[in-house]
Parts: C-alpha cells; structure tokens; sequence
C-alpha cells in the first residue's frame, strides 16, 4: 500500500485519526487501561503519537517476521486475561464490549457470512466450537464466518496460547505464521475455542480502496472518543 510508506498502516487515518488511536480509545472505553503494543516498521511514528499512554515491545525482526513473530515479543505479558488485537481492524467499539463478555478460555470474534475474498481468514465450525481458522484450506462453502483478527483469552488460555507461541518461534522456529496458526494448534491438540459472533461494521485495512470504504461506514459506527 503506497500509503505505508511514510508510516506503518496502523497509523492511517479514518474519519481524522489513527487506526490505532480508535483501537485504543475502544479499549480504554471498555475499562482496559493496561495497553501492549508490538511495534515494528517505523516505531517512531507510534510512540511519538501515544508517548508514555501505553506500553511498548518492539520486534526488530519485523522484516522476516509474521503475526505469530510479533506476539512471541510479548509474550511474558500473557500472565493473566488479555484480549489480543490486529492494528489494521477498524471496529464498532460493540464488537469488544460483547467479546469481554464472554467467559470461556479462549473466544475468537467471527462475523457469520456467506461471501469470502482472497484475504479473508475463514473460520470453520461444528458443535458451536471452532475446529479452524484459515485463508486458504477451508471452502468458501464450507466455511462459517471471517474471523476479526480478536481473541479474548482467560488466565488459563493466556497460558496456553503463550506456551504455542513459545514453541512455535523457540523449538520450531516458524517465524512466518499468522496467529491464526496458533490458534489451530491449540484446536488440534485438544482444546476448545469458542466463537463471538458479531453483526457490528468493521474492516480490516489491507488495500486503499478500503480505507474509502471505512470512511463511509463511519457513519454507522460506534467509537469511543
């Protein structure tokens, strides 16, 4: 995207500002003040933006490395319940509000739909329980929503997911996976992850024609300020 080249995606604009400034006002809105971003390409930009109003670990690898990469970097924060959020999804601040709700270890935001794009990371279901999360290997008939790019865990599923990450970079050193992948080990090694499902707008940032198109549906959202 020509626009990141000044700045990492997450500090376009909508609607005024940041991407990331609506993520975090959405958090704090919901009581969550203990804010950890993983930055990476042009961190300067982020910190000098929020300064001292949030906490920072910064992942020199960022070049080499994918989602799963950058949450290794703080994974020594993953002590108690967090939720866990892409910078690029410009969400209706309702969409959190219902994901802290819920009290399962591990729940995954997904919106149910039909239709899927290319980078849409699908979501398969059986028995009300996720069973996968990914681009590619689920049918687009198949599948059952997108999901959000957020994950809210307990305690006990911040243990899990932080014990994954571990082995995945420090044991298997896969750098490249997305967090998605993580999510699917812990499916398959016997765990249960729970869906939230979402009917509130929200777009993921990856193309410029949808920054257009979180503009116009800034109208319809809720935000925090």
């Amino acid at each position: 995207m020509p626009l990141t080249k000044e700045m990492p995606k997450s500090m376009l604009k909508v609607g005024g500002k940041p991407i990331l400034k609506w993520i975090v006002g959405n958090l704090k809105s919901c009581g969550i003040h203990e804010i950890i971003i993983v930055t990476g390409y042009k961190q300067d930009k982020i910190k000098e933006y929020f300064g001292d109003t949030v906490q920072y670990r910064y992942n020199p690898f960022f070049k080499h490395c994918n989602q799963v990469g950058s949450a290794w970097f703080a994974r020594n924060d993953m002590n108690d319940e967090f939720v866990y959020i892409h910078a690029d999804v410009f969400f209706d601040v309702r969409i959190l509000e219902d994901l802290l709700k819920r009290t399962e270890d591990i729940c995954i935001a997904v919106e149910p739909r039909e239709d899927f794009e290319e980078e849409d990371h699908k979501v398969l279901t059986a028995e009300n329980h996720v069973r996968e999360v990914h681009k590619e290997t689920i049918p687009h008939e198949a599948a059952y929503g997108e999901f959000l790019g957020m994950v809210r865990f307990s305690k006990k599923g911040a243990g899990f997911i932080k014990s994954e990450i571990e082995r995945i970079l420090q044991i298997e050193g896969n750098l490249d996976k997305y967090f998605s992948f993580s999510i699917n080990r812990l499916i398959n090694k016997g765990l249960e992850v729970h869906h939230c499902d979402i009917s509130y707008p929200w777009i993921e940032i990856d193309f410029p024609e949808e920054m257009e198109l979180a503009e116009k549906i800034l109208p319809n959202m809720k935000l925090a300020n």
